[in-house]
């Protein structure tokens, strides 16, 4: 009797945990886990399942709209588990499968314990939070934030040169038509020359002036830079100013015999 009460007993000591096989015997179990009831000792054995860890990071990218989006999910065991990409709440791929199969523009590069996301041509719709989750009872994933960065469009008025007597008032504009993130905006002489009140640039989209000079008249440039490439984007507009000639005589008297009269007509 005793023999037969001991093997009644051991269906209710095994404690089962689902998990999937991994690369070795002993990763998979442990022994250590003892029970006494009365006189009996029964060992269990546990299945244990290792979550794996990321060896990806998160990573914040802007990336130019019209450039190849590249997203890692690399973990250090993958065997027995499957990896799922979500945009925002949105499911994209399932272990090497994309979900919508009419997105060219998306593919997995499947590397040993994880792939990449490549998202090719960006446009704006790709701005998102993009997550990397295993398929593991124990929450696991990481995330990765997508800005587009667009670039800047701008027009300045008026476009046609503005022709204008001096001591009358003028204003220059610029308009940002598009452009992501909002590029900052900026004016300056096309020549390198100060502008009115001494800076050699002034960041507004606006120049005002309410009494224009003959050293106001020239090129003025507008810059929008917002970092999609090395150069801003530029546009110009012409400001003429019209006054009357100023004349200038000078004389030197090169010696006794000889005078010099030199006169010079600003206009």
């Amino acid at each position: 009797m005793h023999f037969i009460f001991a093997w009644a007993l051991l269906p209710f000591l095994v404690h089962r945990i689902k998990g999937l096989p991994y690369s070795s015997m002993n990763d998979l179990y442990d022994t250590n886990y003892e029970y006494e009831f009365g006189d009996f000792q029964s060992r269990e054995e546990v299945l244990v399942t290792k979550t794996p860890k990321f060896l990806s990071q998160p990573l914040e990218l802007v990336v130019n709209a019209g450039h190849t989006i590249s997203l890692p999910c690399l973990v250090d065991q993958l065997e027995g588990f499957v990896l799922l990409w979500r945009k925002d709440e949105r499911i994209i791929s399932v272990g090497d499968q994309i979900v919508d199969k009419f997105e060219s523009r998306i593919q997995l590069k499947k590397v040993k314990n994880g792939n990449t996301l490549v998202i090719g041509l960006a446009d704006h719709s790709d701005e998102a939070e993009y997550v990397c989750s295993v398929s593991a009872y124990r929450k696991t994933e990481i995330r990765h934030n997508v800005r587009i960065r667009v670039e800047p469009v701008i027009t300045t008025s008026p476009q046609e040169p503005l022709t204008l007597p001096e001591g009358s008032s003028a204003t220059l504009s610029c308009q940002l038509l598009s452009g992501s993130p909002i590029p900052s905006l900026k004016w300056r002489k096309c020549d390198g020359k100060h502008l009115s009140h001494g800076e050699l640039e002034i960041s507004k989209d606006v120049i005002k002036f309410e009494s224009v000079t003959r050293d106001d008249g020239g090129c003025y440039v507008c810059e929008a830079d917002n970092g999609f490439a090395e150069e801003p984007v530029t546009s110009k507009a012409i400001l003429i100013v019209e006054y009357p000639p100023s004349v200038h005589i000078q004389k030197t008297e090169d010696s006794t015999e000889v005078l010099t009269i030199t006169c010079s007509v600003e206009s």
